[in-house]
Parts: structure tokens; C-alpha cells; sequence
């Protein structure tokens, strides 16, 4: 017995908390997270200055900046800051826009692999509204780019337009490494239709060379992009740490806010491996799974947001595994009881914050002056057109405090020691004094100070 009908009021209810999550509280989530800064200053260095090193946080060679990557995402993000401004608004409307139409191209995917319909229909709104692609629509993060192009990548694939998919997959490269993972989504496709490509071997022959031609180009661009910075590569040994799945469920503040998924995604992975008949009728999904494991596996990046790229098999796994139980109303309705509450909690807890006017407020009070700025990283969004750094910047740059300006103002607020700011700036104590200018209480009842640091014997 079909249970559409049950659906279609579950899907109205998805897409209207979806509308809120994604308009009216577009720019409430994580309020003061130290990325936004940190990813897009790299864009804004690269269209005021052309550098393609990170000059405010401090990563000044290696694999800083866009040196090696993300120049993709720097033509984006920069071009439409530029003409809208330099603001976070901006970026994570952007964000959000690419995270949206990725979850078109998936359902626009499942449904040439002859998905259901509902299933399909399922698949986006489940994506739209759990955390992990929330939180990469809600971020000025690369993330969403590198999604958005590795949907882009599978959809072309399955299309058959292979030499677009390979240079798709390229650029998705291109803007973060781990991007890669969307190559293994198309290994496990292949490995499902692996029959069919047995019977028409020299068609699929012809289709791997278009593949890989498209690939060379996108290999092509990034050279042409990158090449000159090429010995940055082995800076890349240092990020090669843990696991995406392990940080997003043990490692990051909260994490166990998402183990009811693990154990979701356990189950699912048992009922779907016990009933034979599912494995027979669906031969994508197991496939999709092992191949973004092995993804994590021969990826090592220890960050909870590539999850991004691994969750759209485990979101699959679920919902075929659900549909083939004639679950599927229920498990939608089950995610949002959970995910919901969540977000409510969180913008409840952040209700008095505004950016805009915490922006504005910053800019007004910091002292107007050509001398060096030093704070947390959301006053860059305030401070972009001054010397900003951000907290850390002389210890990640390897500047010592006889190479510091001999004034320089500091911002400090509740982070100022978590951040790295307070040990930075210790190092100077005997160089410098610290005279407070100003001081009042954020949004949240903290203190934020305003300081100079004057050195005490200038040029001894």
C-alpha cells in the first residue's frame, strides 16, 4: 500500500520550517564562528591584494590561504562580495544557495537511478534540514562549494555526460581536497551497473577515456592556478590526521547530539544487510556506503564538516531501508522531532545576538587609526578594510615580538584564550604595556575590551 498521501503533509511541513530555517533565521547559526572569517578574508585578500596566502589568521606559506586550493571558491565568494559587500549575510546566503541546489541534483540523481519518486522527494528534505548540511549552508566555509560541485560531478555521471563530469570533479578538487569523495560515489555506481558495463565494454571504454580527458582538464586548472605554489604540497602531511565520521560523532563540542544518527545509520546498515530481498532489489546503495567508508578511510582529514561529503550514503541507506519497511512518514517525522528542537534551543540561546549591529557597534568603537588591529576573528567582518589580524596571527606567522608593531590595538573578548590570543600576545609582556582605551558588555553579558599595546622601549 502506497503511503504518499501520508507523506505530502509531512513534506509541507518540511518545506515550511525549511523556509524559516533558511530566511528568517538565515543568519542566527553559530554566531561568532571563527571560519566565516577565516575562509572568506582568504578571497577578500586575494580581490584587494592579490594574495593567495592567509594574511589575517597568519598562514603565511605551506598550504595558507588559497595557495593550493579553494581559488574556485575565491572567484565565487569574492566576486559576489564585491558587488554586495564584504559581510557574512552575504557569504551565507550563498552558502545556503549552493547546499539548496545540491539537494536538487541529488533528487534530480536518485530519480535517474530509478528511485521512487517519494524517496527522492524524501532524500532532499532530509538533507536540507539535518545539521550537517545545515550547518555547511550556514557557514562561509568551502564546504558548500565542494558539495554543491561533487553533486554536480555524480548527477552529470549518471547522465552520462562524462567528459563534464570528470572536469566537474576536477574543480570540486580544486576547492578542497576532500572533494575527492565524490570520485568514490561514482566507483560505487559503476560497481552497481557492473553487468551492464561487462555487455557493453567498449561503450564504457569510450566513456572512461571522455572521463578522464574531462579530469585532465580539470587537473589543467588547477595547475594553472596552483602550480607556482606547488612545493606547498608537503604541508599537507600535517592535516592528514583521525577521521571525518570519528570527529563528527566524538570529537567536537556536542558531537553527542548526533549519535542518535549513528545508531540510526547501524540499524539501518544490520536491517538492510539481513533482508536479502533489499539487496537484491537495490544494488546502489550498499555500494554507496562502503565507498565513502573507504572515502574516510584513504582520506584521513579529522574534520567533523567533511561529513558532508560521506552523510548523502547514509542518508540513502536509511530512507531505502525505512520505504522497504513502509516506515518512511514515520522516520521523517521522527527527524524532525529531532532535529528541530535542536535549532529552537540554539537560536533561543542566541536570541539577543545581532550581527549587523554588533558589526556596526565594533567598527564605531575601535579606535579610528592607521595602526594594526588584533582581535577575534568575527571583527574581521567589521574590520576588513584595516590591518586586522586575528587572534594567534604572530605565533601561526612565526613573528617574534621584536618584529611586532610598536603599537597596535587589541580587541579582546570571551575567546581571547581559547582562541590562542592570550599566549600569543604573552610572549610580549616584557616588550609591551597594555593600556586599556575602552570596555563594555556583547550581547551575551560579557565583557569586551579594547587595549593598546604600546612597547616600552622603542627601537631597543
Amino acid at each position: 500500500m502506497s503511503n504518499t498521501p501520508i507523506l505530502k503533509p509531512v513534506w509541507i511541513v518540511y518545506a515550511i520550517i525549511l523556509l524559516l530555517l533558511y530566511t528568517v533565521f538565515h543568519n542566527s547559526y553559530m554566531n561568532e564562528y571563527l571560519d566565516n572569517a577565516w575562509t572568506l578574508s582568504w578571497a577578500h585578500g586575494w580581490w584587494t591584494n592579490g594574495s593567495v596566502y592567509d594574511e589575517v589568521f597568519g598562514y603565511l606559506d605551506g598550504d595558507g590561504g588559497s595557495s593550493l586550493f579553494s581559488r574556485s571558491y575565491v572567484f565565487l565568494y569574492g566576486s559576489v562580495a564585491t558587488f554586495f559587500g564584504w559581510n557574512r549575510g552575504v557569504a551565507l546566503g550563498i552558502s545556503s544557495l549552493l547546499i539548496i541546489a545540491a539537494a536538487y541534483l541529488w533528487h534530480q540523481s536518485l530519480v535517474t537511478l530509478e528511485y521512487r519518486k517519494k524517496l527522492a522527494i524524501s532524500f532532499a528534505l532530509v538533507l536540507l534540514l539535518l545539521e550537517a548540511f545545515y550547518g555547511a549552508a550556514h557557514k562561509a566555509r568551502v564546504d558548500a562549494l565542494g558539495f554543491f560541485l561533487d553533486s554536480l560531478a555524480f548527477w552529470l555521471f549518471v547522465k552520462k555526460r562524462y567528459l563534464f563530469a570528470g572536469l566537474t570533479l576536477g574543480i570540486a578538487i580544486e576547492t578542497h581536497p576532500y572533494a575527492a569523495a565524490g570520485g568514490f560515489w561514482m566507483l560505487a555506481y559503476l560497481f552497481s551497473i557492473r553487468k551492464e558495463i561487462q555487455k557493453k565494454l567498449r561503450q564504457y571504454l569510450r566513456a572512461f577515456l571522455f572521463f578522464v580527458a574531462g579530469l585532465s582538464l580539470g587537473a589543467l586548472y588547477w595547475w594553472w592556478l596552483h602550480g607556482e605554489y606547488i612545493i606547498g604540497l608537503s604541508a599537507l602531511e600535517n592535516r592528514l590526521t583521525s577521521n571525518a565520521w570519528w570527529a563528527y560523532y566524538f570529537n567536537f563540542n556536542y558531537s553527542w547530539r548526533h549519535w542518535p544518527e549513528l545508531l540510526m545509520i547501524l540499524i539501518a546498515l544490520a536491517v538492510f544487510l539481513v533482508r536479502k530481498e533489499g539487496r537484491k532489489k537495490d544494488r546502489f546503495v550498499l555500494p554507496f556506503f562502503v565507498s565513502v567508508v573507504l572515502c574516510s578511510l584513504l582520506i584521513p582529514r579529522g574534520n567533523y564538516h567533511y561529513v558532508v561529503y560521506l552523510y548523502p550514503a547514509a542518508i540513502l541507506l536509511i530512507l531505502v531501508v525505512t520505504e522497504s519497511l513502509n516506515l518512511l512518514p514515520h522516520l521523517l517525522a521522527g527527524i524532525l522531532l529531532f532535529q528541530v528542537p535542536q535549532y529552537a534551543w540554539l537560536f533561543y540561546k542566541q536570541r539577543g545576538y545581532h550581527h549587523a549591529s554588533y558589526m556596526s557597534e565594533l567598527k564605531d568603537r575601535v579606535p579610528r587609526s592607521d595602526l594594526m588591529v588584533y582581535g577575534h576573528p568575527s571583527s574581521w567582518f567589521a574590520l576588513h578594510n584595516r590591518d586586522f589580524h586575528a587572534y594567534g596571527y604572530f605565533d601561526r606567522a612565526g613573528i617574534s615580538p621584536d618584529q611586532w608593531p610598536d603599537e597596535f590595538l587589541v580587541i579582546e573578548n570571551r575567546e581571547f584564550s581559547r582562541w590562542g590570543g592570550a599566549l600569543d600576545l604573552e610572549k610580549g609582556a616584557d616588550s609591551f604595556e597594555k593600556i586599556p582605551i575602552t570596555q563594555w558588555d556583547t550581547w551575551d553579558g560579557t565583557p569586551l575590551k579594547i587595549w593598546l599595546m604600546k612597547r616600552r622601549f622603542v627601537g631597543k
